[in-house]
């Protein structure tokens, strides 16, 4: 229920297989997925050796064959060891070796278009990315002698963060993203297209699927918007699910996203389970230690009318209960307060389980006459439930 980039997978992949150590030390040492420091120079082989130096292999395997050996006896080499460590650094744009039907290539994955929300979408966006590489004018061939290496990383991640708000750098100036699609790349996707004897009706087709969601919205702005609306009335499981089902009928329609309606606040939501207490709990819980002043605690309570404060202990597992009886206890009569909240703190905590049906979590409430149920994970708090969230 959070909301991150309009293309969180840049950032989650490269976080998700971060092998460089922790330090406070000024680090230098490239990530294992990543865009790259400069402009590639030299050979591929070149990259190839970079990347031997910089990363140690992740896997390994028995290789029985020598390629040196598999070369001089008139055997394309199929390089197993070469493509093994070079399948574990992922770079955006990556160069790979093969060998099909006995002939070696060498070929560059683009490793970075997004895919969906919808098929027509995922084919429009290849179709925009073919036809900007084979119809740009002549004078980005050298792209090198014309834009800084640094202005093209910038505006890579900038994209992948702020989506159509992102302003570029471009040519020297700054373009925001409408004007440089609109105005730029879409003139060059048709140009490379129609080189490429695209028949005319299926690249205006996808094209104007790109522009489209130029003038109204992306995949990423729709969720968001979406999500939005949905989190006035709804907690964040039910929001999410509400979410992915419309995501799930809409992509079972075929429309591109630019024609999806943004999913309105009152929508209902039918489940053939019954609801758990994670569809209701808050998981933004106030929280005090052992150790922290009575006092501070039972008067941040009246502050916010808090009735209900967990109390953990430095491992964030649930120990005791401060409860709205306390705040009148003690901060009526001073003379009572001890020090520390472990003194006053009710340690007979009632508590349920993400899981625990709804139901179950009513009657139990019921039962022990009491207003809410801290949620726990083993003896981990990860939230909080009362009376008033259903």
């Amino acid at each position: 229920g959070r909301e991150l980039w309009s293309e969180t997978r840049i950032a989650l992949f490269t976080q998700s297989v971060d092998t460089r150590k922790s330090t406070f030390i000024l680090n230098e040492k490239e990530a294992r997925v990543g865009f790259g420091r400069g402009w590639v120079s030299g050979s591929v082989a070149d990259i190839f050796k970079d990347n031997i130096l910089q990363f140690r292999s992740l896997i390994t395997s028995d290789f029985d064959v020598d390629s040196l050996t598999e070369l001089k006896s008139g055997t394309i080499p199929k390089l197993r060891a070469l493509n093994l460590h070079n399948g574990t650094v992922y770079r955006w744009n990556r160069p790979c070796y093969g060998v099909g039907g006995g002939k070696p290539h060498l070929r560059i994955e683009n490793r970075y278009i997004p895919s969906g929300p919808s098929t027509s979408d995922e084919i429009a966006n290849l179709m925009f990315w073919v036809g900007i590489m084979r119809g740009r004018p002549k004078k980005y061939d050298a792209l090198h002698d014309r834009m800084d290496f640094k202005d093209i990383k910038t505006n890579f991640f900038n994209a992948a963060r702020y989506g159509m708000a992102t302003q570029f750098y471009w040519d020297g100036k700054l373009v925001s993203s409408h004007d440089l699609i609109l105005d730029e790349l879409l003139p060059m996707a048709y140009r490379g297209l129609y080189s490429m004897h695209v028949k005319p009706e299926d690249a205006e087709h996808y094209l104007t699927i790109i522009e489209n969601r130029v003038k109204t919205r992306t995949g990423s702005r729709w969720m968001v918007q979406s999500y939005r609306n949905l989190s006035k009335n709804y907690k964040n499981l039910d929001a999410m699910r509400i979410l992915t089902a419309a995501m799930y009928r809409n992509q079972e329609k075929g429309y591109p996203v630019s024609t999806w309606e943004v999913v309105r606040a009152h929508t209902e939501i039918v489940l053939k389970k019954e609801k758990t207490v994670a569809q209701y709990m808050n998981t933004r819980v106030f929280t005090v230690g052992e150790k922290d002043s009575a006092e501070l605690a039972l008067t941040m309570m009246r502050w916010k009318a808090i009735h209900h404060v967990p109390v953990i202990n430095n491992d964030s597992e649930l120990v005791g209960l401060l409860t709205w009886t306390d705040v009148k206890t003690y901060l009526d009569h001073p003379e009572k307060i001890s020090e520390t909240v472990g003194r006053i703190m009710r340690t007979d905590v009632i508590t349920c389980t993400s899981d625990t049906g709804i139901e179950t979590a009513k009657q139990r409430m019921e039962h022990h006459k009491i207003n809410c149920l801290p949620v726990v994970k083993g003896s981990k708090l990860i939230g909080i439930i009362t009376t008033k969230d259903y």
